[in-house]
């Protein structure tokens, strides 16, 4: 959804610096919690594409952290 050509899957990487770490995790935190047409949600951070940042998207971030998108 952010146009990097990853898809959300394998992008963890939500400020596009080509690696997924502690600066991600950040903003990750801010939408953790929010849901379609809510105020914070982002597309970007539903790694799993079901209309919230929750649990389950946190598990795929920790799957991805310290490594490069994709």
């Amino acid at each position: 959804t952010d146009g990097d050509l990853f898809g959300n899957r394998c992008d963890a990487d939500l400020n596009n610096n080509g690696a997924v770490n502690a600066q991600d995790l950040a903003l990750f935190r801010l939408r953790f919690g929010t849901s379609l047409g809510g105020a914070n949600y982002s597309p970007n951070a539903d790694f799993n594409g079901s209309n919230s940042v929750n649990a389950a998207d946190l598990a795929i971030l920790r799957t991805l952290f310290g490594r490069p998108p994709g």
